[in-house]
C-alpha cells in the first residue's frame, strides 16, 4: 500500500497446500498496526494483531480482487501447458496463490503489490502474466490491413 507515495508493508500473506487443498492466513506488520495511516484491509480482517485464516474459500476475498478473472485464468493456465511442453515436463496445478503472485505487478487490479522478503515484485513486468505482445499487421491482396 502507498502513502504518501511511500510503499508500506501492511502485512504478510501465506499460503500453503495439504493434499490438494489450499489454505491463506494473513497477518498484519506490526510497524503498520502503529502507524497513525493503518487502516484494516477488510472487515473479515480487522486491524489488530493475531492471524487471520481465509474463511469459505482458499484465499481472502480482498486479495481475489487482485486475481485475474476466468479468461485471465484460462490464459495463464494455457501459458503453463505450454511453458511444460517447451520445457518437457508436466505442467503444474496452479493453485489461487500461484494466480495471485503471478499477475504482472504493473497491470494488476486492486490496490495491493506483492514482494518477496528482499522486496522485489514477485511478478515483474517481464515475467508476469499477462504478458504483453504485438499483433502482427496482415496486408490483404485487396489493400485492407487486418490486426
Amino acid at each position: 500500500m502507498q502513502f504518501n507515495g511511500t510503499d508500506v508493508t501492511v502485512g504478510k500473506l501465506f499460503t500453503s497446500i495439504r493434499r490438494g487443498i489450499e489454505s491463506a492466513h494473513f497477518t498484519y506488520d506490526t510497524a503498520y498496526m502503529r502507524s497513525s495511516n493503518a487502516l484494516s484491509l477488510c472487515p473479515e480482517m480487522p486491524l489488530s494483531p493475531g492471524t487471520f485464516p481465509a474463511k469459505h474459500n482458499a484465499m481472502h476475498r480482498i486479495f481475489q480482487d487482485c486475481m485475474p478473472d476466468r479468461w485471465g485464468r484460462n490464459l495463464m493456465l494455457r501459458a503453463e501447458r505450454q511453458d511444460a511442453r517447451s520445457e518437457h515436463r508436466t505442467a503444474r496445478t496452479l493453485f489461487e496463490g500461484d494466480l495471485l503472485l503471478s499477475v504482472n505487478d504493473e497491470t494488476r487490479q486492486g490496490a495491493l503489490r506483492f514482494w518477496n522478503n528482499d522486496g522485489d515484485a514477485l511478478a515483474p513486468s517481464e515475467t508476469g502474466g499477462p504478458r504483453e505482445v504485438t499483433i502482427q499487421s496482415r496486408i490483404h491482396s485487396n489493400d485492407e490491413q487486418l490486426l
